[in-house]
C-alpha cells in the first residue's frame, strides 16, 4: 500500500514501525493478545460511565449505564480471540448506537461493506462510511493519527445523530 494513499503522515509513520518490527514468524494468540492489551492499555480512556462486567450465554459482557434505554450492542472483531471487554472499553464507552464504517485499506472492507448491504436489504437504516487512507481499527488509533480521530469522530456524531443526541 502506497503511503501517499495512507491518512496522514502519523499513520504513516506508525504503519512503517510496524513494518519494521521483527517478526520472528506468525506470533502466537497469548503472545497477540498481550500486545493488543498493551495498545489498548496506551490509548486514551473513555468518559467515566457507569458500568457492570456479567456474562450471557457464557459470554463476557459489559454493561454500560445499567437500565439506560435504548440498548445498543457493541460487536467488535476478533471474536474474543485477540480483543477482549478492556481491549474495546475506551470505544465502547463513546457509542451512543450502531453504525458502520469501513477503512480504505482493510482486508475486511469488503466483507464489511457486504454487511452492511445486507442490513439495508433487510430494511435496517444503516449510517455507512468508507473513511478513505484509514486502516483495519483505525479508532484504536485516534492517539496515533489524526486522520483517525477524525473518522471515529465522524461515527460517533453518526451514532448520536440517530439517537437524537450529541455525541461526548
Amino acid at each position: 500500500m502506497p503511503e501517499d494513499f495512507i491518512a496522514d503522515d502519523h499513520l504513516a509513520a506508525f504503519l512503517r514501525t510496524a513494518r519494521a518490527q521483527p517478526t520472528g514468524g506468525e506470533p502466537d494468540v497469548a503472545t497477540s493478545r498481550q500486545a493488543s492489551r498493551a495498545r489498548a492499555a496506551a490509548r486514551t480512556p473513555g468518559p467515566e460511565v457507569p458500568a457492570v462486567d456479567t456474562t450471557m450465554a457464557g459470554v463476557p459482557v459489559r454493561v454500560y449505564a445499567p437500565g439506560a434505554d435504548p440498548v445498543v450492542v457493541y460487536l467488535h472483531g476478533g471474536g474474543f480471540v485477540l480483543g477482549d471487554l478492556d481491549t474495546h472499553d475506551a470505544r465502547a464507552r463513546r457509542l451512543a448506537v450502531a453504525t458502520a464504517a469501513s477503512a480504505e485499506h482493510d482486508p475486511l472492507r469488503d466483507e464489511g461493506e457486504a454487511y452492511v448491504a445486507r442490513l439495508r436489504a433487510a430494511g435496517v437504516p444503516v449510517t455507512h462510511r468508507r473513511e478513505p487512507g484509514l486502516v483495519h481499527d483505525f479508532p484504536t488509533l485516534r492517539d496515533v493519527s489524526s486522520a483517525a480521530a477524525a473518522a471515529e469522530d465522524r461515527f460517533l456524531r453518526d451514532a448520536a445523530q440517530l439517537l437524537g443526541r450529541r455525541s461526548s
